[in-house]
């Protein structure tokens, strides 16, 4: 009988079933009545319960108020229903805990602050700064002064260091212990001494004026500022050499040295800009680059020594003495006629080795094209076609026409040819006499007799079609032109004979016919043999391996002879009860004791004998009226 186990609410939680372990139901196992092994389940479920199911995982089937002590953060939860709560509410992790609840306390462990849950945020209870930002703020602290007083002081930290300490004494007093970077404190605030550049920005008002030592008073429109842009409406003059100095560290200085005026910039590789303005706004006239040392006109970041944007004019010569010059230009004119190469710095001229390879070179990726002088060959050489664009001219040798769009010239003579590439038509012969042969695409023309000789043999490699001659006809050929009767060894026999002799041979095969038929009664040919299909089946059998052929061939009467074969056989009866022997093994059943059931089987093997019987028959069948003849056939028994 199955258990009905409830929940302390009343509730279902499974119902039992006899001899049955439950793992699924909950997370410690439930025993069903007469389960064996049971021992191991009850002490591991005690040992769970002792541990609080201690892991880094929780219980995959919790029941709502389970325990579990979560090792991954040492604390104790307990199952709500829906998630796993801490048992303590104070929590010290490095991220914020996803199971808190209002009133919960969580110790930020990644910035050392304390926080509480109010139900919709985590509130800051302090520090205000975190461990990396150090100590930053005010602490009101109580020190001694060195009488023994107590004094009531503000110390001032931010990232860590003691910047100000705030006093409200009317008298100064001195600290004691000493507090490093204050001697004395004075009433207001003290800055720290290792803070020599400490600053309070803002206005006072006591300070918006000057006041001289007779009285006059100076506001701020009587002064140039040093900090910000300002405007005056005399003349600024500076009355020495040194000039004017700009920039925080005297990046600039415009001066005189001598007779020289000298603008100086004073930064290593600094550069140098002079930028102008138009209609659309600043931009850079010259930019001098001190690390490259270039200099770029309307150009910034110049890329060359003098790197000018837009055009450039030269009265005068241009001398230029380095290794390489570059035109990037769309369109390059020349006023000279001739354009000179190979000319040395000193302006003597090269010999023709010196001289060798000169000429044009368009550089491209993978292949240049080249028209140069080489001296190896005495000769102008491109490295790619030439082509003549007008028809109409022509290659010539010493003003001689020598090649032009289709025709050779006429001085053109000779020929040390060792190909000839594909022709239209070609003429063979002399001009002056009317022989003469012509060779086209598919046909060889002569004006007299064509011989072919030659001192080796003269092969026709592929199928020769020869029309307009005499058909050599066979001795033998009758009046239709189609011999169809046998001749002597020697003489010439066609293919029709041929197909009407293998059309007419008779066929031989051997056949197993088992399940085709198996009665019949012998005969001679053009009997009508009683069977139950045999013969019916062979003539199918026939049809499909050797169909019959239609006209002009003349098959009737042709036949085949068939080598058949069936089987026949018996055997002894199986006796199953002596091949198949049970055992009996005595089990306890729902309080019942030695109750038999089936412990094994044993299977024997059983033996019989089959006899097979082979019947052996020589079956004639012809064809008639261009099937094979059922009714038609001979059947002998084989004495095999």
């Amino acid at each position: 009988m199955a258990y009905k186990l409830n929940k302390t609410d009343g509730s279902l939680l499974v119902e039992l079933v006899d001899g049955r372990l439950d793992i699924s139901s909950a997370d410690i196992a439930l025993i069903g009545k007469n389960y064996q092994g049971f021992g191991e389940s009850i002490n591991e479920n005690f040992i769970k319960m002792l541990e609080n199911f201690s892991n880094s995982t929780a219980p995959v089937k919790p029941l709502k108020g389970q325990l579990w002590y979560d090792t991954s953060t040492g604390r104790l939860k307990i199952y709500d229903g829906i998630t796993f709560r801490s048992t303590d509410s104070t929590i010290y992790a490095s991220s914020q805990p996803s199971e808190l609840i209002p009133g919960d306390i969580w110790i930020d462990g990644s910035k050392d602050q304390l926080l509480f849950w109010n139900g919709v945020e985590a509130v800051l209870v302090g520090p205000s700064y975190t461990k990396n930002q150090l100590r930053s703020g005010d602490e009101i602290e109580t020190i001694k002064d060195t009488t023994g007083q107590n004094r009531v002081v503000i110390k001032k930290y931010l990232n860590g260091s003691l910047y100000a300490v705030l006093s409200k004494e009317t008298t100064t007093f001195t600290p004691f212990p000493a507090i490093t970077g204050f001697t004395d404190l004075k009433q207001g605030v003290n800055i720290n001494t290792a803070f020599v550049d400490f600053e309070w920005l803002g206005k006072a008002s006591s300070a918006g004026k000057i006041v001289d030592e007779l009285g006059n008073v100076f506001d701020q429109n009587s002064f140039l500022s040093a900090v910000v842009d300002d405007v005056t409406t005399g003349r600024l003059a500076i009355a020495n050499d040194n000039g004017l100095s700009v920039g925080l560290d005297t990046d600039l200085t415009i001066k005189v040295s001598g007779q020289t005026t000298l603008w100086q910039n004073n930064i290593q590789d600094a550069d140098l800009k002079i930028d102008l303005k138009d209609v659309s706004g600043q931009y850079t006239a010259m930019h001098f680059d001190a690390d490259t040392k270039k200099i770029g006109v309307f150009k910034e970041n110049p890329a060359y020594t003098l790197d000018v944007t837009g055009d450039l004019r030269v009265t005068g010569d241009l001398l230029i003495e380095g290794d390489a010059t570059s035109l990037d230009v769309a369109t390059l004119r020349v006023e000279d006629h001739q354009i000179e190469l190979a000319i040395k710095d000193d302006s003597t001229l090269a010999t023709d080795s010196e001289a060798d390879d000169g000429g044009i070179v368009i550089r491209v990726e993978g292949d240049d094209k080249r028209w140069t002088w080489l001296n190896s060959t005495n000769s102008w050489t491109s490295s790619h076609i030439i082509d003549i664009e007008n028809e109409l001219n022509y290659y010539a040798i010493n003003s001689t026409n020598v090649l032009s769009l289709d025709t050779l010239g006429s001085t053109v003579v000779n020929s040390s040819l060792t190909g000839i590439g594909q022709l239209n038509t070609l003429v063979v012969g002399n001009n002056l006499q009317s022989d003469t042969m012509t060779f086209t695409e598919d046909r060889i023309t002569t004006t007299n007799n064509l011989e072919f000789a030659s001192t080796g043999s003269i092969n026709l490699i592929n199928k020769v079609k020869i029309t307009n001659v005499e058909t050599p006809v066979s001795p033998r050929r009758k009046a239709d032109n189609v011999l169809l009767t046998e001749g002597a060894d020697q003489d010439v026999i066609v293919k029709r004979y041929v197909d009407d002799e293998i059309q007419s041979a008779t066929i031989v095969m051997g056949v197993d016919v088992t399940g085709l038929g198996t009665t019949y009664a012998t005969g001679t040919y053009g009997d009508t043999l009683a069977d139950d299909g045999l013969l019916t089946n062979i003539a199918v059998l026939l049809t499909e391996l050797y169909p019959i052929p239609v006209a002009p061939f003349d098959t009737q009467g042709k036949t085949a002879k068939i080598h058949a074969y069936y089987y026949t056989g018996s055997s002894d009866p199986i006796d199953v009860n002596t091949g198949v022997v049970k055992s009996l093994t005595a089990v306890d059943s729902a309080g019942t004791q030695n109750v038999n059931v089936i412990g094994d089987f044993t299977i024997n093997s059983p033996t019989a004998t089959v006899n097979l019987t082979a019947t052996r028959l020589i079956i004639t069948m012809k064809i008639n009226s261009g099937l094979w003849d059922v009714n038609g056939s001979t059947i002998a028994a084989s004495a095999l």
